[in-house]
């Protein structure tokens, strides 16, 4: 429950910056995250629990935009074509930003130029399971 905490906490100290930049307080109307996975699943999850202790935070709506699809592309896509006005945000992990994109020739964003990192939000081991046996 602490690291959750501090994973929304993180992300909204992250963001304070951008409000001196808007011309408002911000957030000043709902903050959308893309997340390019299926609902249900971790990222989604993540999203969520972050969402929810920002709008708490920053009374402002934090919505969640599910976009799965094409490995990340679609949500990808989604994001470059919302408006640059700070509320649009992807939730994603890093396979999607170093590796998509050399084996998908419709990944067509570029780390730096199109998109920039805001904050680590969460962390979660990969592993590889087998049997002992033999087959």
């Amino acid at each position: 429950m602490q690291r959750r905490f501090l994973a929304a906490a993180g992300l909204a100290l992250a963001l304070s910056p951008l409000a001196s930049l808007a011309q408002g307080a911000f957030p000043n109307k709902p903050v959308r995250f893309i997340v390019p996975y299926a609902a249900g699943g971790l990222p989604d999850t993540v999203a969520r629990i972050v969402a929810q202790k920002l709008t708490e935070r920053m009374g402002q709506s934090f919505v969640i935009d599910n976009k799965p699809g094409g490995n990340g592309v679609v949500a990808y896509q989604s994001l470059l074509a919302a408006p640059n006005d700070s509320h649009n945000f992807i939730v994603s992990d890093g396979s999607m930003l170093s590796i998509t994109p050399l084996v998908n020739k419709s990944a067509t964003y570029a780390v730096g130029k199109d998109l920039m990192a805001v904050s680590l939000i969460a962390r979660s081991p990969l592993f590889l399971v087998a049997t002992p046996r033999p087959a």
